[in-house]
C-alpha cells in the first residue's frame, strides 16, 4: 500500500493530489499534504478530505514523498525534511535542475531518491513524466513510483540521469513550442477570414487527430506527411516555404539550446545548494 506525503501544493504538487486520488492510486487515509500557508491548507484539506499540515514535523511518516517546492527552497527545506523521513524513505524530487548528488547531499546522504521532470499538462492528468531513480529502489518500489507518475499522465523511466537534460527540452519545455506554433497558427487562418473560435476548433481537432493518427500508426511522421502531400498540390506548396526557412534546422536548434540551458542550471543549482 502506497502512503504518500506531497510537500508543496502549487500547480504541480495539486495535479498530483487530484490525479493520485481520482485515480484510486492512494486513499484519502494514505495521502498527507504539507503546504505551509495555512488558508490553502485548510482549503485543500477540505476539498480533497485527505491530511493537512503546514509543517512536514506535524505530518505524519510516509513511505514516500514527493518534493513539489521550489528548487531555491530545498536548502531552507532540507533539515525538516531529514527529520521526517526514514531510511526506507523514498524521496521524490520534481526540483527542476537538482541532480540525484546535489539532492543526496542536501538530505546527508539519504539513499532512496527519484528524480522526475513532469510536464504543464499534468494538471489535466495528460502530461509526460521522465525520471531516473537510484539503484537502491527494488523492483516493486520502481513499480510505486511509476504509479504514482501515472496519475498525471504517461510515465517513461531512464537509466541516465544526464538524459533528463534533454528530457527537459524535449517534453519539459514542450508545451510551450506546441503553443508558439498554435498562435501562429491561428493568427494565419484569421489572416485568411476565420474568426478565433472557428480557428482554434479547426486547429485542435487537426492537432488531436494527426497525433493520434502518428501515435497508432505504423508510419513514422515524415511518412505521414508525405501522405497528406500531393504533388503540386496546396500542402507542397507550404512545405517547400517551411522547407525554405529552414524551419525544422531551426527548431532542432532551439530543443538543442535548451537542453544546453537546463545542463548549465543544474551546474548553478548545484554552486548555490
Amino acid at each position: 500500500m502506497i502512503a504518500l506525503s506531497i510537500l508543496g501544493c502549487g500547480n504541480m504538487g495539486r495535479a498530483f493530489l487530484a490525479g493520485l486520488l481520482s485515480n484510486d492510486i492512494v486513499t484519502p487515509q494514505l495521502l498527507t499534504i504539507v503546504e505551509r500557508r495555512e488558508d490553502r491548507c485548510s482549503a485543500l484539506k477540505g476539498e480533497f478530505k485527505c491530511r493537512a499540515f503546514t509543517s512536514l514535523a506535524d505530518a505524519p511518516q510516509s513511505n514516500y514523498l514527493l518534493l513539489a517546492i521550489k528548487p531555491q527552497d530545498l536548502q531552507a527545506a532540507a533539515e525538516s525534511i531529514c527529520a521526517a523521513i526514514s531510511p526506507e524513505t523514498t524521496v521524490i524530487s520534481i526540483l527542476a535542475g537538482v541532480s540525484l548528488q546535489v539532492l543526496q547531499k542536501a538530505l546527508n546522504g539519504h539513499a532512496k531518491l527519484v528524480r522526475a521532470m513532469p510536464n504543464l499538462p499534468a494538471i489535466i492528468g495528460a502530461g509526460m513524466t521522465a525520471f531516473v531513480a537510484s539503484s537502491v529502489l527494488n523492483d516493486q518500489e520502481r513499480l510505486n513510483i511509476e504509479q504514482i507518475f501515472s496519475a498525471v499522465g504517461e510515465v517513461l523511466e531512464l537509466k541516465d540521469e544526464k538524459l533528463l537534460n534533454g528530457v527537459t527540452a524535449v517534453s519539459g519545455s514542450g508545451p510551450a513550442y506546441v503553443y508558439y506554433f498554435l498562435q501562429a497558427w491561428r493568427l494565419a487562418a484569421q489572416d485568411l477570414g476565420l474568426t478565433e473560435k472557428q480557428a482554434n476548433r479547426l486547429i485542435c481537432q487537426t492537432v488531436k487527430g494527426a497525433t493520434e493518427l502518428w501515435e497508432e500508426s505504423d508510419y513514422n511522421a515524415d511518412s505521414l506527411r508525405q501522405r497528406v502531400t500531393s504533388k503540386g498540390g496546396t500542402t507542397e506548396a507550404a512545405h517547400r516555404v517551411l522547407e525554405e526557412s529552414q524551419v525544422a534546422a531551426v527548431f532542432r536548434r532551439a530543443i538543442n539550446r535548451a537542453a544546453t540551458r537546463a545542463e548549465e542550471l543544474e551546474l548553478l543549482v548545484k554552486e548555490t545548494l
